[in-house]
């Protein structure tokens, strides 16, 4: 729990005179005088790690958001802060991690991150939303196989149009208009093969995702 200062040292007086969405003033202030802000009374610390936190955000320094954000988590565990300036301050800095992994493509860990946040919140359909995206982004080995099978496809019939180009026009006419519809069959199957690949993998994330939620819902009603 945050108490109320009556004294504030000078370097934070000095932080308050930068504008809120200064954003790279408020990196560049923190990273000058980041050894001194440590030796802060933990109140002030804690709010320039938060401000600092929020900049790299919005400015996308995602891989250094990640470093500072775990420890506005933990020093919001540690200091049972629950809410601060009207945020639930865990739930906002989670998410916020939860997007700067997706961001820096570690859907592995975004994955898990958001589902925490909907086990605290199953009803939030923001962390649901993003989680089914996050999960989609990752390509399992059928979803691999089903890309290998399409381009193999299209090549394939790029080869078929070279050798009705090159030889059958020439040669043997009579034969233009089977292989032209063996052109068009594989050239149709190349797009089934991506197409169903991406169907499948969509409709279990999906099925995944809505139970997860239906579990999640359903424990918290069993502890209530």
């Amino acid at each position: 729990m945050l108490s109320q200062q009556t004294y504030h040292s000078p370097i934070y007086l000095h932080f308050k005179e930068i504008e809120g969405d200064a954003h790279r003033a408020i990196i560049s202030f923190f990273d000058k005088n980041e050894a001194e802000i440590k030796r802060l009374e933990f109140e002030e610390y804690f709010e320039l790690l938060v401000a600092y936190s929020n900049a790299l955000f919005e400015v996308g320094h995602y891989p250094k958001h990640l470093q500072v954000v775990d420890n506005v988590i933990e020093a919001s565990i540690i200091y049972n802060i629950r809410t601060y300036k009207g945020q639930d301050i865990y739930r906002h800095m989670l998410a916020r991690k939860a997007a700067a992994l997706y961001n820096t493509l570690d859907f592995d860990k975004a994955n898990h991150v958001f589902r925490e946040l909907i086990k605290i919140a199953p009803n939030d359909q923001v962390s649901i939303l993003l989680l089914k995206r996050s999960m989609r982004r990752r390509q399992p080995g059928y979803l691999r196989i089903s890309k290998a099978a399409g381009v193999f496809c299209f090549l394939l019939t790029a080869l078929i149009i070279a050798l009705e180009v090159l030889l059958i026009a020439t040669f043997k006419p009579e034969y233009q208009e089977p292989v032209m519809r063996l052109r068009m069959g594989v050239f149709m199957g190349g797009w089934m093969f991506l197409g169903m690949g991406d169907l499948w993998h969509r409709g279990r994330v999906h099925l995944y995702v809505t139970q997860f939620v239906r579990h999640v819902k359903f424990e918290k009603a069993l502890r209530n």
